[in-house]
C-alpha cells in the first residue's frame, strides 16, 4: 500500500462489500462516490496504480494522508459479542449517593462531549486515567452494576453514546479497562455504541448488538 494511510481520525467497516467511514473530527459518517470508492478498493488489495486521479483527490480531500502520519488502511475489527452481562446478572438493589451523582456528572459530560463534537479529544483523554488493569469479573461486574443502578436515577434520556462514554470513564477512573465500540449498519443506515470487555458486551443486549458492524474500537 506505499505510503498511503488514513487520517488518525477516521475509521471504517466494510458491509457487504460497502465501505462506510466515519470522521470523528467532523462527528460525521460517509460513503465514497462509485469511482473514489473502486479507487480505495484496489488500494486495499494493493492492485492498480495510487498515482490515479481518484486516489489523488482522496489525496486532496483528506481521506489518505502520507506516511509516517496517520493509521493502516485497514477496516476496524473487534471479537464478535458472545455474551451479555446485563442479560446474565441481577442489579444491586442500592447504590450510594455518591455514585449516583458521580454517574450524573460523567453523563452530563458525556452529553457535552457529543455536543461540542469533542469526541476524538474524550478517547484521547480517558487513555490517560488510572493505568488500566486486566478486569476480572469479581472487579469488574460489581462496578458495571452500580453504574446501571445509578443511572436509573439520573433524570436524563437514555442515550446508548452518551451512556457507554461516561461508563467507559467510570471503569477506567477504577482501573478496568474495557472497549468503547461504535458499531453500523445499513438499510436502514443507523449507528449505535456499547462497551464490549473482550466477547461479552456489558450495558446491551447481544441482539441489539449484533446488527452492527464495529466501526471503532476505543
Amino acid at each position: 500500500m506505499g505510503d498511503l494511510r488514513l487520517p488518525d481520525h477516521v475509521r471504517f467497516c466494510e458491509i457487504g462489500g460497502q465501505r462506510i467511514f466515519l470522521d470523528l473530527r467532523a462527528d460525521r459518517y460517509f460513503g465514497l462516490p462509485a469511482a473514489a470508492e473502486a479507487a480505495f478498493a484496489a488500494l486495499l488489495e494493493e492492485a492498480g496504480p495510487q498515482s490515479s486521479a481518484k486516489l489523488d483527490a482522496l489525496r486532496r480531500s483528506g481521506l489518505l494522508v502520507e506516511a509516517p502520519d496517520g493509521r493502516p488502511i485497514e477496516p476496524t475489527r473487534h471479537p464478535a459479542p458472545d455474551s451479555s452481562l446485563i442479560e446474565e446478572a441481577d442489579l444491586p438493589p442500592t447504590v450510594r449517593l455518591r455514585v449516583v451523582a458521580e454517574v450524573l456528572f460523567l453523563v452530563l459530560r458525556a452529553r457535552r462531549t457529543v455536543k461540542r463534537k469533542w469526541l476524538e479529544p474524550e478517547l484521547d483523554a480517558s487513555r490517560d486515567l488510572q493505568p488500566p488493569r486486566l478486569s476480572a469479573p469479581e472487579r469488574r461486574d460489581p462496578a458495571i452494576g452500580a453504574f446501571l443502578r445509578a443511572r436509573r436515577l439520573v433524570p436524563i434520556v437514555p442515550n446508548c453514546l452518551y451512556d457507554s462514554l461516561a461508563l467507559r470513564r467510570f471503569l477506567r477512573r477504577r482501573s478496568i479497562d474495557v472497549d468503547l465500540v461504535i458499531g453500523v449498519k445499513l438499510h436502514p443506515f443507523a449507528a449505535h455504541c456499547w462497551i464490549q470487555d473482550g466477547t461479552t458486551v456489558l450495558n446491551d443486549s447481544l441482539g441489539s448488538v449484533r446488527e452492527f458492524e464495529p466501526i471503532l474500537v476505543a
